[in-house]
């Protein structure tokens, strides 16, 4: 009995260190894959000034709105007079609620980097769970768990998407869909559409991607299983879980209704985000190893560092193809990880099949063929599915596009206005590594009953090794040679204007760099901005975007004095051409209202505002 109990202690310690393990493995190899992001967690977000300094802004907001009582879905300090929509982006609720006590606590910019690091532990620890109850081998589920959580489009991602790096939340779902499937009690149907739900919460990407794609995985999985408690457990879940999300559409529901328009996504433009078939192989040009080929090998020439970076990585395709053969006896779980596999994967290629180039790929019909076809219906049906200029293109050259799966969806409500479907890799990435996981766990097993006859401690070291192995492998093929990071601090003109009575400011040039960082400089000065957010301008304030790329003339006065424009702040940046920066001031010293007020000095920046005086610019 004495013995037992030290047993059973050294049982539990050693579990207890697997799952800190993989909570935290994956934060510390992440905090070193971007340094010097998180040696200044205050400062600085990983990746260039774009949508990461965006989602600073609304982790910010969300804390200022619920604290000071103003709505979280409009803000009336953008493109000021006029206000701006937030549903135009995505708040991601699941992201920016928890960051409310961490931006009180740290400010915004260390809360974006924490909620970005603990989707790095939590996709590795559920992972570790899920494949854990796949395999009941602990190892290899902590090997495929980081490897996971280290997923080169979650590192692509990682640069400024915050919402798509809640990949967690689909791990979740596939963990409580294969408990029920070993063991169907509620909870875990519960804990199923509870994964949806925070995914849906997380980007509205992810809500359809699990719309379309986990019934399938779950009708393969469930197969067998009764179908009238399947439904009872199902359909009270689910029916609360769709309320649920509901209730946080409904704003993004209405806007989208209100400019529908704007948001339909024609051919050309879901192509252009499409994955061609070879960029479920390639990996980043940015990773190490790959780095120093990238300009021999043709397709790099038109490869996207974050959308087109979708591969699983060779070493986790390899044990998957094991997987799949090894594990064949278990068909029901085998053939739902396949299947949502494929699906994920025909979904990320889009409504046709293009080249690398992301044209569309053509194949040349004979001209008798063409006449043939064109008789018994083949072309109207495929003119019905396509739009200019892929139409046209055809029609043409008498070639016919090879369409896939998504050209029936892309047209239909709420996906109409999804422009990156290469993220539907995603799930096939999570399908891979739960096929590498069985695969891993097969090859082990066969290594164990080879030399289980001469040593069981030689069996278990030897199978911690390879895993070990196959861990180091799979992190260091998508281990990146340099992962940027953006400095947000305040600046002495943020100061000067703080001080100041209250006035839209104007900055510029426009460039993206330069107008993003400008949102991050409102978190310090709460000054109205003329300008604002979203990746692009919204359609109802292009006019402003046009009369001041122009900047000339006295109407133009007239029109920045309506917007109740009064400080105007000329950067430059290291970015900044001093031909443009010459440019801008020539166009601005030729306005007579605009008078220069203060000028900032600091290393590698320099700043000059300008007030805009509307009673010397009226008639």
């Amino acid at each position: 009995m004495a013995q037992s109990i030290p047993s059973r202690l050294f049982v539990r310690v050693s579990d207890a260190l697997w799952h800190l393990g993989a909570l935290v493995c994956p934060a510390v190899l992440a905090a070193f894959q971007m340094q010097p992001t998180f040696w200044e967690i205050q400062a600085r977000v990983p990746g260039w000034p774009s949508d990461n300094v965006a989602y600073v802004w609304l982790i910010y907001w969300l804390y200022h709105a619920l604290t000071t009582g103003v709505s979280p879905f409009w803000d009336e300090g953008f493109y000021y007079p006029q206000g701006y929509p937030l549903v135009s982006i995505e708040i991601t609720p699941s992201h920016s609620l928890p960051s409310i006590p961490l931006t009180a606590l740290f400010g915004a910019v260390a809360s974006y980097n924490i909620v970005l690091l603990l989707t790095f532990s939590l996709t590795s620890y559920l992972t570790f769970l899920w494949l854990r109850a796949l395999t009941g081998n602990r190892a290899v589920a902590f090997v495929m768990g980081v490897a996971a959580a280290f997923f080169p489009y979650r590192l692509a991602h990682g640069r400024g998407h915050l919402p798509l790096m809640s990949t967690q939340w689909f791990v979740l779902t596939l963990f409580a869909i294969e408990q029920y499937a070993q063991s169907p009690k509620r909870r875990w149907m519960m804990a199923a559409v509870a994964g949806i739900i925070l995914a849906a919460l997380s980007s509205w990407y992810y809500l359809t991607f699990a719309a379309l794609l986990f019934p399938a995985y779950a009708l393969i999985r469930f197969w067998g299983m009764k179908v009238k408690q399947l439904l009872r457990d199902a359909a009270g879940v689910g029916l609360l879980g769709l309320l649920i999300v509901v209730a946080f559409a409904l704003p993004y529901i209405v806007a989208i209704q209100s400019d529908a328009s704007e948001r339909v996504r024609d051919l050309s433009t879901i192509m252009r985000l499409s994955i061609s078939p070879v960029e479920f192989v390639a990996p980043s040009r940015l990773t190490w190893w790959i780095q120093p080929f990238v300009n021999v090998i043709p397709w790099y020439g038109y490869h996207s560092v974050v959308e087109d970076v979708v591969t699983p990585g060779f070493t986790l395709l390899a044990l998957a193809l094991c997987g799949i053969w090894f594990a064949r006896k278990r068909r029901y779980l085998v053939w739902s990880l396949v299947v949502l596999a494929t699906l994920a994967a025909l979904f990320a290629m889009g409504p046709l099949l293009v080249h690398p180039d992301n044209s569309p790929v053509l194949i040349h019909v004979p001209t008798g063929l063409w006449h043939v076809l064109e008789s018994v219906g083949v072309i109207a049906i495929l003119n019905a599915l396509l739009d200019s200029p892929v139409r046209e293109i055809a029609l043409e050259q008498k070639a016919l596009p090879i369409p896939l799966p998504y050209v029936l969806l892309y047209r239909l409500p709420f996906i109409s206005s999804m422009r990156a479907v290469g993220r539907f890799a995603v799930l096939m990435n999570f399908a891979v590594v739960g096929l590498a996981a069985l695969g891993l766990a097969a090859v082990l097993a066969r290594l164990k009953s080879k030399l289980g006859g001469n040593s069981a401690m030689l069996a278990k070291s030897a199978s911690l090794f390879a895993c070990l192995l196959v861990g180091c492998l799979s992190v260091a093929e998508y281990w990146l040679s340099t992962y940027p990071s953006a400095r947000l601090v305040e600046r002495s003109v943020d100061r000067w204007l703080v001080q100041q009575p209250r006035g839209a400011v104007l900055e510029l040039p426009l460039d993206g760099i330069t107008q993003r960082r400008s949102i991050y400089a409102r978190i310090v000065h709460d000054q109205p901005m003329t300008l604002g957010l979203g990746g692009s301008f919204p359609p109802q304030v292009a006019l402003e975007r046009l009369v001041i790329q122009i900047l000339e003339g006295s109407d133009l006065t007239r029109t920045l004095c309506q917007w109740q424009t009064r400080y105007v702040v000329l950067n430059k940046y290291g970015w900044v051409k001093d031909e443009d920066l010459a440019t801008w001031q020539q166009r601005i010293n030729a306005l007579p209202a605009f008078k220069l007020r203060e000028s900032f000095s600091e290393p590698r920046y320099q700043a000059w505002v300008y007030t805009l005086e509307c009673d010397a610019a009226s008639p």
